[in-house]
Parts: C-alpha cells; structure tokens; sequence
C-alpha cells in the first residue's frame, strides 16, 4: 500500500516509519475511515486485558497435528 513519504510499503511498517500518526493517516486513507482516537497496547498489557475479559478458548483439533506436535500449548490464568 502506499505509505506518505516512504511509498508502496506494508501497513505494518507504517508505525516505525512515523508513529501513530502516520499509522492512523495511512488506514484512514486507504480504507476511507475518520479515525479519531486509538488505544496502544504493548503484549503484556494484552495479555492482562484478555485476561480482565474472561481468557481466550482454543479448540486444539487433531486437523493440525504438525502445529500441536512442533509448539507446546499453554493456556492459563494469569492471576492480576
């Protein structure tokens, strides 16, 4: 997608380029959205904030035994 001052680039990198600004001015553009305000959240504030939620479920199937073989799973409760 094409990212003000840096050309065709992806999404993902808009916010190294230049901040939120530039993150929310690119959406706001390419998707033809007006947003306004926003919330950053670094992974340990997310995991608190699933966990304030109720957790996440994960249905473990055997469809995907090479991902359940390869990747210990482990699903808990953090206490806050």
């Amino acid at each position: 997608m094409e990212i003000d001052g840096y050309g065709q680039s992806k999404l993902g990198h808009t916010f190294a380029y230049g901040g939120v600004g530039l993150t929310i001015n690119t959406i706001n553009k390419q998707f033809d959205l007006d947003i306004q305000d926003y919330v950053i959240v670094n992974f340990e504030n997310l995991v608190g904030i699933i966990d304030e939620l109720g957790g996440i479920k994960v249905k473990l199937t055997e469809k995907r035994p090479s991902i359940t073989a390869r990747t210990e799973c482990r699903i808990f409760r953090r206490a806050l």
